[in-house]
């Protein structure tokens, strides 16, 4: 759901659009499944500022108030951690 969340960072205002760019030309990248809908329901919980992971849901606000860090510092990373990732794929 990751595509969702950095579009619910967006939406705060924490981060621009980049990261959700290239976090949809890295999906482009893998099969698309036969079926999208639970695809499309994780970005869906992304965006309503959910974070699913190995079956575990946890809001944004509770992440990073256990983390001691603010939503954006959140946000942040995550969107450095996507462009880092897209800068070491082939070109």
């Amino acid at each position: 759901n990751q595509l969702g969340i950095l579009k619910y960072c967006q939406n705060e205002g924490h981060i621009d659009g980049e990261a959700a760019t290239v976090q949809t030309k890295l999906i482009a990248l893998i099969p698309a499944p036969s079926d999208p809908a639970k695809g499309d329901e994780a970005e869906k919980t992304g965006e309503a500022g959910t974070v699913a992971a190995m079956g575990v849901n946890q809001e944004i606000s509770a992440t990073v108030k256990a983390q001691n860090i603010t939503e954006k510092q959140f946000c942040e990373t995550v969107a450095n951690a996507i462009k880092q990732v897209a800068g070491q794929l082939p070109k």
